[in-house]
């Protein structure tokens, strides 16, 4: 009888969809295949994982109500399906059982600062070219937020999560303080 070495892993997909959250099992379960296996996920700001069974060799995928994220009104409608899910730092762990086997990796969620800087794209994109002094100046400015959501995913796969959060911060305050703003990019 042949024994696979066991081999927990997963990849997080991102879909662009500010709503889902993706999982993607790639584990080698070997002989503990038939057994149960559980996902944890530690959503931003939080200190309490959220437990699920985890489908093994399959995409599994989370929204604002199987992460018990609750809408104002009730907590329980179909509002809750329809919430963003927020956007910073996720601690994800897939565990066999025994749970020895296990994987833990952080992920990094940028997806709403990304969909508000791509309004910021589609909004240069179709500006008037004439002025290419304040076109630069506009492409430097998304250049720079560019960067820092770039440097706040590298930060992560890193393990500096302090820098990533404080990165990922600046981005948003500055997409939110520009966002208001009708000439603004």
């Amino acid at each position: 009888m042949i024994v696979h070495p066991i081999n927990i892993d997963f990849q997080i997909y991102d879909s662009h969809d500010p709503k889902v959250f993706i999982v993607l099992d790639t584990s080698v379960w070997g002989h503990i295949s038939k057994k149960n296996a559980i996902i944890e996920i530690t959503l931003p700001g939080e200190k309490k994982c959220v437990t699920h069974y985890f489908n093994k060799t399959a995409v599994n995928v989370f929204n604002a109500k199987n992460l018990y994220l609750q809408c104002q009104d009730c907590g329980d409608c179909d509002e809750c399906n329809m919430l963003d899910l927020p956007d910073g730092i996720y601690n994800i762990t897939i565990k066999g059982s025994p749970d020895s086997f296990n994987k833990t990796r952080k992920y990094l969620r940028t997806t709403k600062a990304q969909l508000e800087l791509d309004k910021k794209y589609i909004k240069l994109g179709i500006s008037d070219f004439d002025n290419d002094k304040d076109i630069k100046k506009q492409i430097d400015e998304l250049n720079r937020i560019q960067l820092l959501l770039k440097s706040a995913e590298a930060n992560v796969r890193y393990d500096n999560t302090e820098k990533a959060s404080e990165l990922l911060s600046k981005v948003q305050k500055y997409l939110e303080k520009n966002g208001k703003c009708k000439n603004c990019i």
